[in-house]
């Protein structure tokens, strides 16, 4: 049987970079992150998202939405944002919900 190698213990009074032995690359790298990490909260901070509105550039979709323009309401009320800290968004009312036929005229 193998017995484990004996552990090396530093003196009390050694410096802590000597204890540890942290080398110079690792701790450099780590602060290159860190810094990259920062930058970029604070680019999301000031540079927010622009919201994705609108629909695409295809044939299709424009055929699509010319079928059922104004005649159509999608109840959309199921997939809205609730913030479990502030509660769900106001939301002004946007019409009565799609009744069987609007959905059936619009296939």
């Amino acid at each position: 049987m193998h017995e484990p190698a004996p552990v090396a213990l530093a003196p009390r009074n050694a410096p802590l970079g000597h204890v540890l032995r942290w080398r110079v690359l690792s701790i450099v790298a780590f602060l290159a992150l860190m810094l990259g990490l920062l930058a970029t909260a604070v680019f999301a901070l000031f540079v927010p998202a622009r919201p994705l509105t609108g629909l695409p550039d295809d044939p299709d979709v424009a055929a699509a939405r010319a079928l059922v323009h104004g005649t159509l309401a999608i109840p959309l009320g199921p997939l809205r944002f609730a913030c479990a800290l502030t509660g769900p968004a106001a939301v002004a009312d946007l019409g009565h919900a799609a009744t069987a036929a609007d959905v059936a005229r619009a296939r």
